[in-house]
């Protein structure tokens, strides 16, 4: 189960840091977006996002669709300054999982967020009594690839699915219009340029872990040894789209 508590923490200390060193999730809202706009164009009355963060998804949609309400989620009560991003942006604090929304919604989106759900199956059932006929939901996450170099040498990362997954998951209640993945490399300078880099995301190492001195000292040699190319340090994302429909 992941600890909702120490989420909110890792994220709400991160807020100053999270714009410059999510360029992953940047890319991934962009091409989120861009999902929408193909496949269900720029119009939806009513609009849900889920974990929105410092809003890279947000600003995006406030200068490209159009709405009549938008109503803006994060666990984090600090990113209610979203609210200034666009006209009509309400801001609702807490957890996505629990939180009852009023309404139905035309569009339901989640970038770079539902990795830190704990019953994915139940908010996706959630979701296809929230979203109107005929309406979209979108969502950016991770697939099994992603951190992998950091899982390799700690055993430690989220519990991601497949895609295969998703569609079986989605396919009763939902169209699929688009289901996809890609690889996201990042170089870094060091192994310690790495670890903090997902610090200034917010993710963390997960799981309460933490580094001994003689462990990082061991994490720094492996990781060395196993990835360094010409002198450089790569981590791996593995971004993973959804769009879906409602069925009729």
């Amino acid at each position: 189960m992941n600890d909702k508590d120490g989420i909110r923490k890792n994220f709400s200390a991160a807020a100053g840091s999270y714009d410059k060193a999510s360029m992953p999730q940047k890319t991934a809202a962009v091409k989120m977006l861009a999902l929408v706009k193909e496949h269900a164009g720029c119009e939806f009355p009513d609009i849900l996002e889920l974990g929105c963060g410092t809003g890279h998804f947000t600003k995006l949609a406030a200068g490209q669709l159009k709405w009549e309400t938008y109503t803006a989620n994060d666990l984090c009560p600090a990113f209610k300054g979203i609210e200034g991003c666009g006209h009509g942006i309400h801001f609702v604090a807490g957890d996505a999982e629990p939180l009852d929304f009023d309404g139905k919604y035309d569009l339901i989106c989640a970038c770079s967020v539902i990795q830190w759900f704990n019953d994915l199956p139940a908010f996706f059932r959630r979701c296809a009594q929230k979203t109107e006929k005929g309406g979209i939901v979108a969502f950016s996450t991770f697939c099994p690839g992603n951190l992998t170099e950091i899982r390799q040498l700690t055993g430690i990362g989220l519990d991601y699915h497949p895609l295969s997954w998703y569609a079986a998951q989605l396919s009763d209640s939902f169209e699929i219009l688009h289901l996809g993945e890609e690889l996201v490399r990042l170089n870094f300078d060091s192994p310690k340029t790495v670890l903090r880099h997902i610090k200034m995301t917010g993710a963390g190492m997960g799981n309460g872990f933490s580094f001994t001195p003689s462990s990082l000292k061991k994490f720094e040699t492996e990781y060395r040894a196993r990835f360094a190319s010409n002198g450089r340090f790569p981590l791996t994302y593995n971004p993973l789209y959804i769009l879906a429909k409602l069925k009729r």
